[in-house]
């Protein structure tokens, strides 16, 4: 399996295979570490993106009782579901905003990529707690 272009310009473009690769201790090169951070950000956002669905159903399910009339709604109100929506638009130009100025202090260095990652699944992981939290969903 290739790695995903990006994932190669994140690694300074070499050809090395994910498999390739023991995550078990994080790596053991700077472009193992990149890679493994990389592979453990993308983790954090699947978990991500399922907390979302479900909040997301959650909210479109409120959004269906009160328009069916079984809830209080006040004149004006913005959809459930709509609000989630740019809430997380909102919240992923700033996780990756915050990631890149985070980076910025090592440009041109070989451990940007493992900073930048870091930080995107550290606020991923974050961001995922905020949803079960928020819609009860543990």
């Amino acid at each position: 399996m290739r790695l995903p272009l990006a994932m190669l310009m994140l690694c300074g473009g070499s050809m090395v295979m994910a498999q390739d690769v023991d995550c078990s201790d994080g790596g053991t090169t700077q472009l193992d570490m990149n890679i493994c951070s990389y592979q453990a950000y993308q983790t954090a956002d699947e978990d991500l993106n399922l907390a979302y669905k479900l909040a997301r159903d959650s909210l479109k399910q409120i959004d269906e009782d009160i328009s069916a009339g079984n809830g209080i709604a006040k004149e004006g109100d913005e959809k459930g579901v709509i609000l989630l929506r740019d809430a997380q638009r909102a919240w992923i130009i700033y996780r990756d905003k915050s990631c890149a100025a985070e980076g910025h202090m090592f440009s041109g260095g070989s451990i940007r990529p493992l900073i930048e990652n870091t930080c995107k699944e550290s606020l991923t992981r974050q961001r995922t707690e905020e949803l079960r939290a928020a819609f009860e969903l543990n």
